[in-house]
């Protein structure tokens, strides 16, 4: 995902956790569940700090759906 980017710290660590995350909760399709861990990435690399860019689950719901609708 294209976004504007600040700083990548962490971004490697949410990925993998987004993705675990997405497959425990029940997401049977990996490309889903690979696009909603990219999507915790690129926006955890939206602000400074590894800890303070962890985006909520809905917060990367909302940008999903946003880039859904507007593509």
């Amino acid at each position: 995902f294209e976004v504007a980017v600040v700083d990548t710290t962490g971004a490697g660590d949410v990925y993998h956790g987004a993705l675990a995350l997405a497959l425990s909760r029940g997401v049977d399709d990996m490309s889903e569940a690979i696009e909603f861990a990219s999507a915790a990435a690129a926006l955890t690399c939206t602000t400074f700090g590894g800890r303070n860019g962890i985006p909520t689950g809905e917060e990367v719901r909302t940008f999903l759906a946003k880039r859904k609708r507007a593509g």
